[in-house]
């Protein structure tokens, strides 16, 4: 029988902050396996709950206890490296945005640059994830046009997050 050690009020406010206003559905839902696991839950009660196996619940509720809030992530995976570095992205963002309807030149422009060619879809996953302020967007060059929730909440959620990945 695997459970949990006693939680501190702020970790019961950080993993409630994550369960609600949670990055992505997969830490939202291993926060609030957490949270219930604490609140006495067994792991075969959460594993129906969830639809998941006993195992992952244990994995959830390791990473937990090994890493904290950290520990909900989900880790690298393996995969083609990026055609481009992060600069070469950020000089094709720059170029996007003197000209942003200009993706095809702006595209031929970066191959003739670095010599390394890429598809257009590449081009746009590239173009997709640029952030702007305010719009919880990645690394690439265009907002999303989804809004991030505001509210306290929100903001509860994000100093807790911060301190618990800082400390």
């Amino acid at each position: 029988m695997k459970r949990i050690g006693r939680l501190s009020e702020a970790e019961c406010e950080t993993l409630r902050a994550a369960w609600k206003d949670g990055p992505n559905g997969r830490v939202r839902q291993r926060a609030q396996a957490v949270y219930l696991a604490h609140r006495g839950y067994r792991r075969i009660a959460l594993a129906e709950l969830f639809e998941v196996d006993v195992d992952t619940i244990s994995a959830w509720l390791d990473g937990w206890e090994r890493e904290g809030l950290r520990g909900l992530y989900d880790g690298p995976r393996a995969g083609r490296p990026p055609i481009y570095t992060p600069a070469e992205a950020a000089r094709l963002c720059d170029w996007l945005e003197a000209e942003p309807r200009q993706i095809k030149q702006a595209q031929a422009r970066l191959e003739q640059a670095t010599g390394k060619r890429a598809s257009r879809q590449t081009v746009h996953r590239i173009v997709k994830k640029k952030p702007t302020a305010g719009s919880g967007a990645g690394d690439g060059c265009v907002a999303r046009a989804t809004t991030r929730p505001s509210g306290p909440r929100t903001r509860a959620w994000a100093s807790s997050a911060r301190a618990m990945l800082e400390g």
